[in-house]
């Protein structure tokens, strides 16, 4: 079991790395929407879901930089009833998202029952990521290397089929702020099963809780799965919209990444 949990640990925070939407990757009007586009809570409400979720992504297109903050939670539950837990926060910036030359900076920290804390600052710049690593006592890095299309989708507004869309649906929760509400996308399940150590959710949420003027307050996601082991995730985040001037470290002591530099064969299970 020890074993699994450490794999979870590294695997839950490749999840964490890959959640980072909702941004841009085209060029366009960078300017925010202007406040007199907002709606009513009312007005919102009577709208199609999949109307107001293109209007959610209009407007997200349309920040260029902003912040985030996410906890995870995690539990592995054996058939003999032995569970074991992790938890994780996961700090990130973004600035000049819909430009050519998107910034990011994210720190993320990872802590389970094996006693061996995960923690990565990761930064985006010039067409590079930059990844100070610490594993526990047995791996610390820090390592760069191209930016590659998976960390392009961590400034893409996340598609949704056409049947996902047709499933959407419009809440107003206790304060009053209007949620939209999907079942499990492929998106989530894809996400869940790098977490999962390619195991397939079988069942799952994602609720996105918006201002009248459609950007995007905080969002719930939430997802189960497995057979022998079940496993249940659980990443709640908030969003702030303060402008972000992220400043950057000397790049200079970073070495390209291999995979016996940060890869599993580095711990010692």
């Amino acid at each position: 079991m020890e074993k699994l949990t450490k794999i979870m640990s590294v695997a839950l925070l490749t999840w964490v790395l890959s959640m980072t939407a909702v941004g841009c990757d085209t060029t366009g009007d960078q300017s925010n929407v202007s406040s007199s586009s907002q709606s009513s809570t009312q007005d919102i409400l009577s709208q199609d879901p999949k109307e107001v979720y293109k209007r959610v992504e209009e407007k997200m297109k349309s920040i260029s930089s902003y912040s985030k903050q996410s906890e995870v939670n995690a539990e592995m539950l054996e058939p003999q009833g032995d569970t074991s837990d992790m938890s994780g926060t996961d700090y990130m910036e973004l600035e000049d998202v819909n430009s050519d030359n998107p910034r990011l900076k994210s720190i993320t920290k990872i802590d389970d029952t094996s006693g061996n804390p995960i923690e990565i600052t990761k930064y985006i710049l010039d067409g590079y990521k930059y990844m100070d690593v610490i594993l526990g006592t047995n791996v610390s890095a820090k390592v760069k290397s191209p930016v590659d299309e998976e960390d392009k989708k961590m400034f893409e507004f996340p598609d949704l089929s056409s049947d996902e869309l047709d499933n959407l649906k419009l809440e107003k929760d206790s304060e009053g702020r209007i949620v939209i509400v999907s079942g499990l996308t492929q998106s989530v399940n894809n996400a869940f099963k790098k977490m999962a150590v390619f195991v397939g959710a079988t069942e799952g949420y994602e609720r996105i809780t918006i201002d009248n003027d459609y950007r995007i307050i905080s969002s719930e996601v939430s997802a189960k799965g497995g057979s022998n082991v079940e496993v249940t995730m659980n990443i709640k985040s908030t969003y702030s919209y303060e402008p972000v001037k992220i400043e950057f470290p000397s790049f200079e002591e970073y070495v390209e990444a291999n995979t016996e530099m940060i890869g599993l064969k580095n711990i010692n299970f």
